[in-house]
């Protein structure tokens, strides 16, 4: 039995319409043709932008090996290459669409020029114009003799040239304002573009230009004359994963330096979070990613590296962008709980200096400061337990059996204390405290908000502990380290 069938090819400008709706960023796109060139071991890559109204364009060349015309038609097809195909290790392609989409994306006109060293330059020219009349003709030599001049001003032994015209999303009229949109563009490049090939850059191994400018490497876990704060590192398989704090403003060695290098192109509170870098290409940087976390004032000092290979897209279910990842189920417990505990650290440092402070009478280390409440991160939840070695508990507990009529009376009395001390740990009313404050305008409680509460209390611990028998001595050790 045969079902009736019949093709159903896609309609050409549909394709394309829905290619351009992938929301691709300006400098994405760029780096979507950086990716290529790459993988075509470029060792430098030229990027040329020049505005003139509805005639601007850009135009990307590498010194790579080169494509033969075979080999240009077949990346010029619309999802030619199947996501399964086996990729080199060096290959930072994903879907085969990156080259169009990243384009057109951006312009109405993609002209790739491309030689292989020995053999003849080729071309393969998409113009949406075309499309919309003609149809999938994919034309095989420039379009016009602008763009023939725009390819021919290149020319190097082996390489390819992405000639990006018809900039309809790039310059929308011909006003100021428009070109000053398009130079920034360009200019945002050099912090976009050094962040994303910090690597590369770093390693000697690529050169990118702009307009004649070589791009600055801008590595987000370096600072110019100081080093961040290792947290360690651990892996999973094929993942590594680092966490790094960066000093507090205070320790900067070169505060104007190190200050630029934190604060990046967004800020240094935007530029916490997760970098995920795949095979030496950073893909996201400063995003918390589907760990559930926020960004925080108090964890801005905190960024966590990632690094993975191209064998894991499936997983991390890399987008056609590859600017979105999502942590897999199997790793996001232990990543989650390694970031929280890194937060915590990050916490401390940024208020070390409030900490310094309330135990200004006792200046030693700040881990001599004892709370009253312990953070415990486990792979399931975070939970807060009272601190028994708080030293207030430490000195009730260690009084109780000089106090007691008996050893018997004494050891029921330690372990009654014990039991009321995982009864509020047990009891807190977090949910009904998150509801209320949620639901109303009252600020949350600090605690001690008032002076003279605080330091009745103080009086109260320092007369019992007197009259348990501590010296003024010992007194005044446990008030220096009472968050109190």
């Amino acid at each position: 039995m045969h079902t009736k069938s019949i093709d159903c090819p896609p309609d050409p400008l549909g394709t394309f319409d829905s290619m351009r709706a992938y929301g691709y960023h300006f400098s994405e796109a760029i780096a979507d043709i950086i990716d290529n060139s790459i993988s075509a071991k470029a060792k430098n890559i030229w990027i040329d932008m020049r505005y003139d109204k509805s005639d601007s364009w850009v135009r990307i060349s590498d010194d790579g090996i080169g494509m033969d015309q075979f080999t240009l038609i077949e990346a010029m097809t619309i999802g030619r290459k199947p996501v399964q195909n086996t990729r080199t290790i060096e290959d930072h392609g994903r879907f085969g669409f990156g080259l169009k989409t990243a384009s057109i994306s951006q312009v109405k006109r993609l002209t790739v020029n491309s030689k292989k060293k020995n053999e003849e330059p080729c071309t393969a020219v998409w113009d949406l114009d075309e499309v919309k009349v003609n149809g999938w003709k994919l034309y095989l030599a420039p379009l016009d003799d602008t763009s023939k001049e725009r390819i021919q001003t290149f020319k190097k032994k082996s390489g390819t040239i992405v000639l990006w015209e018809k900039p309809d999303r790039l310059v929308q009229d011909g006003s100021k304002q428009s070109k000053m949109i398009f130079e920034k563009l360009g200019n945002d490049l050099n912090h976009l573009l050094g962040c994303r090939y910090h690597r590369f850059i770093e390693s000697g191994k690529l050169k990118i230009h702009y307009n004649e400018m070589v791009i600055d490497s801008f590595n987000p876990f370096k600072l110019p004359t100081t080093n961040l704060k290792s947290l360690g590192t651990s892996s999973y398989g094929n993942v590594k994963v680092s966490a790094y704090l960066l000093p507090h403003e205070s320790k900067f060695k070169n505060k104007a330096k190190d200050l630029q290098f934190a604060e990046g192109f967004k800020g240094m509170f935007d530029h916490q979070g997760i970098y995920l870098y795949r095979k030496d290409r950073l893909m996201i940087m400063g995003d918390w990613l589907n760990s559930g976390i926020r960004k925080t004032e108090a964890s801005k000092l905190l960024r966590i590296k990632i690094d993975i290979d191209n064998t894991h897209d499936e997983e991390w279910r890399i987008d056609v962008r590859k600017c979105n990842a999502i942590i897999p189920n199997n790793l996001l417990p232990d990543i989650k709980m390694l970031i929280l505990k890194s937060k915590e650290e990050a916490k401390k440092r940024y208020t070390f200096r409030s900490a310094k402070v309330k135990i200004k009478t006792q200046p030693k280390l700040e881990e001599e400061f004892c709370e009253i409440w312990e953070k415990h991160i486990t792979r399931k939840d975070v939970s807060f337990k009272i601190n028994k070695k708080h030293p207030i508990i430490e000195s009730l507990s260690n009084s109780i059996m000089s106090v007691a009529k008996n050893q018997k009376q004494g050891l029921a009395t330690k372990k009654l204390l014990e039991a009321l001390i995982t009864h509020i740990e047990n009891m807190v009313p977090i949910s009904n405290a998150i509801a209320e404050y949620s639901e109303s305008t009252f600020v949350p409680q600090e605690p001690y908000e008032n002076e003279k509460m605080k330091s009745g209390n103080e009086k109260i611990i320092k007369d019992s502990l007197e009259t348990l028998g501590f010296n003024e001595a010992e007194i005044k050790k446990i008030i220096n380290r009472t968050n109190i």
